[in-house]
């Protein structure tokens, strides 16, 4: 039993990292098969989103809002747009 707890313990302090590194360890846990250490890291996930409303996880996990991808698809259509008008420009206009 005192083996258990000591486990936990450490499994515990090992999750002690930032968002970033800690969804990089479940990523390389996962290429390696390495099933312990994606269980605590994918526990500790769980844990993190336990009783959160969506905002909340948008927040943790750096998903972006409904605004931002609308604002990223109107960046990107504008970005096409002066794409295709200056390719018509220096067609109309070369030498």
């Amino acid at each position: 039993m005192v083996w258990t707890t000591q486990r936990r313990t450490r499994s515990s302090r090992l999750m002690e990292i930032d968002n970033e590194k800690l969804f990089h360890l479940i990523l390389t846990a996962k290429y390696l098969d390495v099933k312990g250490i994606l269980n605590v890291s994918c526990k500790k996930v769980a844990l993190m989103a336990k009783g959160k409303s969506p905002e909340e996880l948008k927040v943790i996990y750096g998903i972006p809002t409904d605004k931002e991808d609308e604002d990223a698809a109107k960046v990107a259509r504008l970005s096409e747009t002066s794409k295709v008008q200056s390719k018509t420009f220096r067609m109309n206009h070369s030498f």
